[in-house]
């Protein structure tokens, strides 16, 4: 075959002289693309489709995988060849999971380079490198998709995908003889197969290699031994807890003699995960991790709750009834109700810290939040509080990697002011429990409200339950960027890119940058609370932390909310201004109710799906014109018209959309922006 008419894609950081590739297949006729970043690349492959696409694996320090996993799946009519050096055959294995049709250790020879080119080039050009069949099924059609193919003696590779799982099953002439899902390998991977729900099948006809041979098998055998296996998985799943139970610890837990999947699964239960990404996400075999869950609970290692939100006032009354905070309660208002000038901080960096004792414990008053420098910013208006009242600086230390204790004595009565901070990663699981302990109150700030920080959020209130079942108030903090707007960030109801607006913006109609889709903005707090799925009752509320006369507020009311919920009164929701401190730009302390947006069952299922979805980018919001900020009295408004638009959700492409790697993501994010 003549090559002078075929393209070939060379993704490499330095294409013109990594390996030297380029000159061999110039000086071999072939048309050679080269882009030197997984961004170009992509945009190449968005414009044109060539004959044959080589990936460095070393490409923007080992992000090549990744760029193959995202071309597979992207454009499987494009056939992919992966170059690297590999001394063991680790990344051979890896680059031919993430779906190259052949791998090509360097340093190679030529002619056998050009061989293996030549061979792929022109089954692209002839089209026997496509698809001979390609259908969306059920698991209960997967066996005659195989018998199918055992039938018509096919030789080739079967796709099969679902959401973020992939594997590949290869026949020759219709007898079995490779089966691969992630670590699962012969009849285990059959049978995973046949446990997922919707699958994207693809099978294409080409030639196997016969070092893939693992076993022989006709597909009517593998079908009947796994049968058993798929019945005992559906059985299981269906009597699973639903994912609005939270999942507590027994005295019970387990050993060393027990599975690591196993044991991954409850640390996992324990970390605040819901069911359905405990049996989907934590271990790539959703069949083992379903039967692993059922084994945690029926042997009594876990055991289910309500989540505490569900009934919100009863769960905190009966915790807040078991103890007598009367007389710290009195002491904290008298205190800061002593705030009632200007805070004076000229003398604050001088002045030396006051000593206490750290053997005895305190009631506690707990702060995180997804933006350290935001909570730090509340932390430090309460010290400077302090250091007016006391002239001198609070005691403080560092009990732990992201725990940090504020002592505040008040005339006989005293509290400790936690900072817990990295919420959103894995190690604020580990530092609840003894953050916690003799905690009263939980003050969560959210500056960010995109799906992984409110999966981050849920799991945390998931979590707390085992420890702390009273106030936890959710503040939308109002602190100025750089260029002075207040700003959050949530997801596009269409697309569900991360988008950065300002918090001063709620209600106006814009477009997303993205999908150029409609798009009105939301109210920071209605939107935080139809997010996390707070009830009513649950307070939300806007600060600007800067402000010592709105930290004090705060805590003012996180203690009258706890004497509403003591006394069995119903938590008063309403509007409450500032008095006190004169300051130019003093704003009003909002406590908005908490509004649900109505959704369909489908699309609470949706979003829900999107809500696991790995972090993007944030591009801003293209607005339509600039409109003015609607005032309180149109929420209502606001938020019909922002329940109208997510009703227009595309839910074939949300129900679609592709996940790819986090570095794919950001890349394509870029694009959009």
């Amino acid at each position: 075959m003549s090559s002078e008419a075929a393209s070939i894609l060379f993704i490499s950081d330095q294409p013109n002289s990594a390996y030297s590739l380029k000159d061999v297949l110039e000086n071999n006729s072939y048309g050679v693309n080269c882009c030197d970043s997984i961004l170009r690349g992509l945009r190449f492959l968005n414009m044109e489709k060539p004959d044959l696409a080589i990936v460095d694996l070393g490409l923007e320090g080992g992000k090549g995988l990744n760029l193959c996993h995202a071309i597979r799946s992207d454009y499987r009519d494009v056939p992919l060849i992966a170059i690297y050096p590999d001394a063991d055959g680790t990344i051979c294995a890896q680059a031919f999971e993430a779906g190259v049709e052949d791998f090509i250790e360097y340093p190679f020879k030529r002619p056998a380079l050009l061989a293996r080119i030549s061979r792929l080039v022109s089954k692209s050009i002839s089209g026997s490198l496509g698809a001979s069949l390609s259908v969306q099924i059920t698991s209960n059609e997967l066996p005659g998709i195989l018998q199918l193919l055992e039938t018509e003696e096919k030789t080739g590779r079967l796709e099969v995908l679902s959401g973020e799982l992939n594997a590949e099953v290869y026949l020759i002439q219709g007898t079995m003889i490779r089966a691969r899902c992630g670590e699962l390998i012969s009849n285990d991977a059959i049978a995973e197969l046949m446990c997922w729900q919707i699958l994207e099948v693809t099978f294409h006809e080409e030639d196997v290699a016969e070092d893939l041979i693992e076993m022989q098998l006709k597909v009517a055998s593998v079908i009947m031994n796994c049968a058993v296996e798929v019945d005992e998985f559906r059985e299981i799943r269906s009597h699973l807890p639903k994912d609005d139970l939270v999942y507590l610890p027994t005295e019970k837990t387990p050993d060393a003699t027990q599975e690591e999947g196993l044991r991954n699964i409850y640390d996992a239960a324990l970390m605040g995960y819901e069911t359905s990404v405990l049996v989907t996400r934590i271990y790539p075999s959703e069949r083992k991790s379903t039967i692993w869950l059922n084994t945690l609970l029926e042997e009594g290692y876990l055991t289910t709750s309500t989540n505490k939100y569900l009934h919100y006032i009863d769960y905190a009354k009966d915790f807040y009834g078991k103890q007598d905070y009367d007389a710290l309660f009195e002491q904290i208002k008298d205190y800061f109700g002593r705030v009632t000038q200007e805070v004076d901080w000229s003398q604050g960096k001088s002045l030396s810290k006051e000593n206490t004792d750290w053997l005895t414990s305190r009631k506690r008053l707990i702060v995180l939040g997804d933006n350290d420098e935001h909570t730090q910013v509340f932390i430090d208006s309460m010290i400077r509080i302090y250091i007016t009242l006391n002239r001198v600086k609070p005691a403080d230390r560092q009990v732990a990697k992201n725990v940090h204790l504020y002592r505040f004595n008040l005339n006989g009565e005293s509290f400790d002011l936690v900072h817990l901070t990295k919420i959103k990663g894995d190690d604020v699981y580990q530092d609840l429990e003894m953050a916690l302990e003799g905690a009263f109150g939980v003050i969560h700030f959210a500056s960010s409200q995109d799906h992984e920080t409110n999966s981050h959020v849920r799991r945390i209130q998931r979590v707390m339950h085992r420890y702390f079942t009273g106030v936890f108030y959710h503040v939308v903090p109002r602190v100025p960027d750089k260029n002075g707007q207040y700003m959050f960030k949530f997801n596009c109801f269409h697309c569900d890119f991360k988008l950065s607006v300002s918090q001063d913006d709620a209600g106006i109609a814009g477009e997303c940058p993205v999908c150029s889709n409609a798009l009105s903005i939301p109210h920071a707090l209605d939107n935080l609370a139809y997010a996390l799925e707070l009830p009513e009752v649950v307070p939300v509320v806007t600060i600007e932390p800067m402000l010592e006369v709105h930290c004090r507020d705060l805590v003012l009311m996180t203690l009258d909310s706890i004497k509403n919920i003591v006394d069995g009164d119903k938590m008063h929701i309403g509007q409450m201004t500032v008095k006190g401190l004169v300051r130019k730009k003093s704003r009003q302390l909002e406590i908005a109710e908490t509004r649900r947006i109505e959704l369909t069952k489908e699309e609470k299922d949706q979003l829900q799906e999107a809500s696991e979805e790995q972090p993007r980018s944030a591009p801003t919001l293209k607005l339509k014109k600039a409109a003015p900020v609607q005032e309180e009295a149109d929420v209502d408004d606001i938020l019909e018209m922002l329940s109208e638009e997510t009703r227009k959700i595309d839910k074939a492409n949300l129900a679609s959309g592709h996940q790819t790697s986090d570095d794919i993501n950001d890349l394509l994010n870029e694009i959009g922006s």
